[in-house]
C-alpha cells in the first residue's frame, strides 16, 4: 500500500503523513497521489485541485471555459470569494506555450490538464497559502538549459536605467546596474 519511491523513506512517509493530516486526508491516498521529482515530494493534480477546493477561500467550486483549438487551446477558470463575494480569475495561457507537459492527459484529455494547470495558477496568485510549498509534478521538472534566456541587462539598458534613478544624468564613476566607483 506503499508507493515505491516512498518504501524505506522514513522522512518522506513522514512529510507524506503530516500533509495529509494538515488536509484532513487519508495518508495513504495522498501517499498514492505522490511522486519523487528531483528530490522532492510532488502531488498529483488530482490531488491539488481537491486540496484547493477543501481549503481555498471560495464559494463553491471553479468555473470553467475553455476557447480556441488544438495548440492555442486556452482555460479561464474563476471562482466566488467567501468573504467579499468578488469573482476571482486566471486564464491560461495556449497550450502550445506550456513549457512542461509530461502527464499523458495533456495528449490524451487536454481540456482536464488545462483545468488542473489553470486551478493551480489562479490559487497560487490570489491565495498562495493553500498551496504553499506543494507542487504538480510538472512544477518541479528542470527545464532545458537550452531554452534559458539571457535576461543581462545591455550596456545602454544599463545606462539608461542609471540614467532614471538620478534624474537624467548618469552618476559619476557609474558604469552600470551594479557598478560603483570605489573612491565612493
Amino acid at each position: 500500500a506503499i508507493p515505491k519511491h516512498l518504501r524505506g523513506n522514513p522522512g518522506a512517509c513522514l512529510a507524506v503523513v503530516m500533509q495529509a493530516i494538515e488536509w484532513r486526508l487519508s495518508p495513504f491516498a495522498v501517499a498514492n497521489k505522490s511522486y519523487s521529482v528531483n528530490d522532492r515530494l510532488a502531488y498529483e493534480s488530482q490531488l491539488i485541485q481537491a486540496v484547493i477546493l477543501q481549503r481555498a477561500p471560495i464559494v463553491g467550486r471553479f468555473k470553467v471555459d475553455y476557447y480556441g483549438e488544438g495548440a492555442n487551446r486556452r482555460c479561464r477558470v474563476w471562482a466566488t470569494l467567501k468573504d467579499t463575494k468578488e469573482i476571482v480569475e486566471y486564464t491560461s495561457p495556449t497550450i502550445a506555450t506550456i513549457p512542461v507537459k509530461n502527464s499523458p492527459l495533456w495528449k490524451g484529455d487536454p481540456d482536464q490538464q488545462l483545468f488542473y494547470y489553470s486551478g493551480r495558477a489562479l490559487c497560487r496568485r490570489h491565495f498562495p497559502d493553500v498551496i504553499l510549498g506543494v507542487y504538480a509534478r510538472e512544477e518541479l521538472e528542470e527545464r532545458d538549459p537550452e531554452d534559458a534566456r539571457d535576461i543581462t541587462p545591455t550596456r545602454s539598458l544599463s545606462d539608461k536605467l542609471d540614467r532614471l534613478a538620478n534624474g537624467g544624468e548618469p552618476r559619476e564613476g557609474v558604469t552600470g546596474v551594479g557598478s560603483v566607483d570605489p573612491a565612493n
